[in-house]
């Protein structure tokens, strides 16, 4: 919520100050629980780690350091210009593998290890008076609210590991998401100088009380309304609910040719650019599925006419189609790609490549409840740029076959057939189930799918399997569409692509752009 205050608690207060800190940085009335679950309970159990009980006792001392050698800043490159969208980036970017806090015992072997090359530069960002009491052997001093200003880091090594600390451990930790914000190597000193000292005139402020004995529960509680990616269910189970979009040869060749240029559709080329320039679609323009997905892209298609997409085969431009439409574009697929329109280059199906595998008639059902995992971002856009720049998710007959014939149940996928059930029925890829792609993107069938297994999506040519799992990679979940759909594992009742069916029309060489 942006309209109320936030409380963001930890174990010991620390990466609950983190978490505070970006929350702040990002506009919202965010504050951290001071010490944390251990200033709040006194049940062990409960706050499941180590309690604060008394400090190591290392020497300091009083002697001053001055901030004298100037250093260039760390350099970074987000690709945003937006504020909250450098922040958001550069915290993705970090915090993965941050360790946000090292410990008194640590620091001090650290500068005892009689290698001063190692040595971290220290920064103490408590006042400068209680800094005058005492600090860190080698401490300079920069308080903690003036950490950000632009002479102040200008003073701050960006190839040296730094080490905060203040006076329980919240504000250098403040400081430290700060400076790991701006690029520098940081971690913060966990107990800050009540850690470090035994000295309550150095501590300079009261040490940990113990725990307030306050009462907790155990129910757990979900983030309602906005967040939490909802916009992507919602935009997902609208969308298929509809049925998917595809678009024949046919269909294009009669619009493109029937005089009224108005209603001509954007053409897009998803193929490699040396594909596209052998033939292409008149007309057509060659975007990359990751750059699609871009937002100045995304700003110059159309809303109000219809977009065609196009690949080799139809499951890759089924992907990028499902999240057009999921972003509300009039967005088709051009059934069987390019060589339904005319055989050029590039990849497509023949029936040699049947691999033949036996096929299973018995019926599955998911069981099982899970929770759903949190989508790629919280809009569609932001999930679409995160799959499509990591590229497509498709699978082979080989690749699936070889898993479930490994004898280890336990990577086994979880595969999902949406043909029809009358198909599904006379021959399918063994314990596949059978659900169609509006039901699928239901609440309670999402929660039957595991979050933590790969999940396969198989139909009649891999066209519709591609659009139905570039919705489930949005909403997180590891989800491949089968190559080539059910002839790929074996040739059973259903439509399939023959070299016969090329409409062979016209093809252009000239390069077009997006207006």
């Amino acid at each position: 919520p942006t309209d109320r205050q936030i409380v963001v608690y930890c174990y010991t207060g620390h990466t609950g100050q983190v978490g505070a800190t970006i929350l702040r940085l990002l506009g919202y009335d965010a504050v951290n629980l001071k010490y944390g679950i251990m200033g709040w309970t006194d049940d062990d159990e409960v706050f499941g780690q180590t309690r604060f009980t008394e400090p190591a006792g290392y020497q300091v001392e009083t002697d001053p350091h001055e901030l004298t050698e100037t250093y260039e800043p760390p350099t970074l490159s987000t690709g945003e210009t937006d504020p909250v969208d450098i922040i958001q980036k550069r915290a993705q970017a970090f915090l993965s593998d941050w360790k946000p806090v090292t410990t008194a015992d640590a620091l001090y072997e650290n500068l005892t290890d009689g290698d001063t090359s190692n040595d971290p530069f220290i920064l103490s960002v408590r006042s400068p008076d209680d800094y005058a009491k005492g600090h860190i052997q080698g401490a300079y001093n920069i308080p903690w609210k003036s950490i950000a200003d632009v002479d102040n880091l200008s003073h701050l090594p960006a190839d040296i590991p730094i080490v905060t600390y203040c006076y329980t451990g919240h504000t250098g930790e403040v400081s430290a998401v700060v400076l790991a914000l701006l690029g520098y190597d940081v971690t913060n000193l966990k107990y800050g100088m009540m850690g470090w000292t035994d000295d309550p005139d150095v501590l300079a402020q009261p040490s940990f009380p113990g725990a307030a004995g306050y009462p907790v529960e155990t129910e757990p509680h979900k983030l309602a309304g906005g967040g939490g990616g909802t916009a992507v269910l919602d935009a997902a189970s609208g969308y298929f609910s509809d049925g998917m979009k595809l678009i024949t040869a046919e269909a294009v060749y009669e619009n493109l040719n029937d005089g009224d240029e108005s209603n001509d559709p954007l053409i897009i080329d998803i193929r490699k650019p040396e594909d596209y320039e052998q033939g292409h679609v008149p007309g057509a323009v060659n975007i990359g599925g990751g750059a699609l997905f871009s937002a100045e892209t995304l700003a110059a298609l159309p809303q109000d006419k219809q977009i065609v997409v196009y690949c080799y085969t139809g499951q890759t431009a089924g992907q990028a189609v499902a999240a057009l439409n999921m972003l509300g574009y009039d967005a088709y697929s051009l059934k069987f790609g390019m060589p339904s329109w005319a055989i050029v280059s590039g990849p497509r199906w023949s029936d040699d490549m049947s691999m033949g595998y036996e096929a299973d008639t018995e019926a599955h059902e998911l069981s099982g409840s899970y929770e759903m995992p949190q989508p790629l971002a919280d809009d569609v856009a932001d999930a679409a740029a995160a799959y499509f720049g990591a590229g497509f998710k498709l699978i082979t007959a080989e690749a699936v076959y070889e898993n479930l014939s490994d004898g280890d149940d336990s990577n086994d996928p979880v595969i999902i057939d949406i043909r029809k059930p009358e198909h599904y029925e006379q021959g399918h890829i063994p314990g596949a189930v059978n659900i169609g792609a509006g039901a699928l993107f239901q609440p309670e069938t999402l929660a039957m799918l595991p979050a933590d297994k790969q999940i396969v999506v198989n139909c009649y040519t891999g066209q519709a399997s591609g659009q139905v799992v570039a919705a489930l990679n949005l909403l997180g979940y590891d989800a491949y569409s089968f190559k080539f759909g059910m002839p790929a594992w074996t040739i059973t009742e259903g439509p399939r692509w023959n070299d016969d069916m090329s409409m062979g029309y016209p093809v252009d060489t000239e390069p077009h752009e997006l207006p």
